[in-house]
């Protein structure tokens, strides 16, 4: 293992290892230490492997471990960067999403009915977009948009809110916030 020509004692730069497996194991930051949430284990060929059970919008270590031929070593510290999950909310159910992304057209149409009745109220659109079959935490993503428009757009939506300005206005200042919230690329937001 020593270095071309620098002697039995040197230190090797590189020592290669066929990994056979990788663990993951996810704490959670209690008051008396690190908490083991769940771990998971995975064939170096997998590209993932999964840990349920996580709740939404906390804050999580991670620790890694590999398995060789000589078996498994130690966990890592699990310290250094947090990871934090994304916050409950959004159309992040399946329902939800196959209506977002299989009726996005329809869905805001129902938007830009809802935004006029509602004069742009979002708890109240929220509610009438809901009405569409939605589930309460992702219609509420169209009343923010609602909201958002109607606060900073107003002075180009309140004379024609169907209008070319009114609507690169929105898409300008709160549709990247309406992709992230029901989970679609912007790309695919009308």
């Amino acid at each position: 293992l020593a270095r071309g020509g620098e002697g039995a004692d040197a230190v090797p730069d590189v020592i290669e290892v066929e990994v056979r497996a990788v663990a993951l194991e996810v704490l959670a930051n209690a008051s008396g230490g690190a908490a083991t949430i769940g771990a998971c284990t995975a064939a170096p060929s997998a590209r993932s492997c999964t840990v349920g059970g996580l709740r939404p919008d906390s804050e999580y270590a991670l620790s890694a471990r590999a398995r060789s031929e000589d078996g498994w070593g130690g966990w890592g510290e699990a310290g250094g960067a947090l990871w934090r999950t994304a916050a409950d909310r959004g159309c992040s159910a399946q329902a939800d999403h196959v209506s977002v992304l299989g009726e996005r057209r329809a869905l805001h149409a129902t938007l830009d009915r809802c935004s006029k009745d509602c004069w742009a109220a979002s708890e109240c659109v929220g509610r009438c977009v809901a009405r569409a079959g939605l589930s309460a935490r992702c219609s509420a993503c169209f009343g923010e948009v609602a909201a958002c428009t109607k606060l900073y757009c107003l002075d180009k939506c309140a004379l024609d809110p169907d209008g070319g300005a009114c609507r690169e206005c929105a898409r300008a200042v709160c549709m990247d916030a309406y992709a992230e919230c029901v989970g679609v690329p912007l790309a695919l937001v009308p």
